[in-house]
């Protein structure tokens, strides 16, 4: 997993996981993966390999809808 300053700092505050909407070929490259691997879906409505997570401790991930708020959708 590629260190960012956006990563060191969710780990250094305890974050299991960073979900995102995103280019299914640029995330990947920092160890992102399709959100759906960890039983995860959400509400907008987007591809499955473009709704990612990157985890940082699978064992504190659950199963479960991720809920963006309506700004998300434009």
């Amino acid at each position: 997993m590629a260190e960012t300053a956006g990563v060191a700092g969710a780990t250094a505050l305890g974050i299991s996981m960073i979900a995102l909407i995103g280019h299914l070929e640029y995330y990947p490259r920092f160890g992102s993966k399709p959100a759906s691997e960890l039983g995860l879906t959400c509400n907008i409505p987007v591809p499955n390999n473009v709704f990612m997570a990157l985890a940082f401790d699978e064992e504190r991930i659950y199963p479960g809808r991720l809920v963006f708020p309506p700004a998300f959708f434009g």
